[in-house]
């Protein structure tokens, strides 16, 4: 019979032996790279909770507790200063949401905030931390939900309507 005990830490990682025929070995590293993989494939490539838990073989309360410990940067640092932004929200369920401002020519995401419904206050929020950050918002692509527009007035809008096809 094989009997397996701990044998000391090394560098945290708890270390074990095997009596029978003197194994050593460790537990593997848990690594913060998954954390990030996940959360981006959560975000840019759409994948459910359900997705990424059958892919990785995992529960989908793991996934979502190893996105939760995700850390994500708040701050984008852009040297350029006048911004042309494509605004949407995304829902991931009927709760969980992601608005994002997003400069495509840069490539980059320079505001976001999760959200439960949709509406103009958020658009508001965004605009207004971007503007007392110092960037000037030269125009903006947004679809059609109403009201939206009127947060951009003073800035030429473009709405991006799509069609739905069943």
């Amino acid at each position: 019979m094989n009997t397996v005990i701990k044998k000391g830490k090394r560098r945290n990682v708890q270390r074990y032996l095997c009596t029978t025929c003197k194994h050593s070995y460790q537990n593997k590293r848990r690594s913060k790279r998954t954390n990030k993989k996940l959360l981006k494939e959560y975000v840019w490539q759409r994948q459910t909770y359900g997705d990424l838990a059958s892919k990785y073989n995992r529960s989908t309360k793991w996934i979502q507790r190893k996105l939760d410990e995700a850390k994500v940067k708040s701050v984008v640092k852009i040297n350029k200063k006048e911004l042309v932004l494509v605004v949407d929200v995304t829902f991931f369920t009927r709760t969980k949401g992601l608005c994002v401002f997003r400069e495509p020519n840069l490539k980059k995401n320079v505001w976001w905030k999760k959200v439960k419904v949709e509406n103009t206050d958020i658009y508001l929020q965004g605009k207004k931390h971007l503007e007392k950050n110092g960037f000037v918002i030269r125009a903006v692509i947004l679809d059609g939900k109403r009201g939206v527009r009127e947060v951009f007035s003073s800035i030429p809008v473009q709405i991006v309507i799509s069609i739905k096809r069943r």
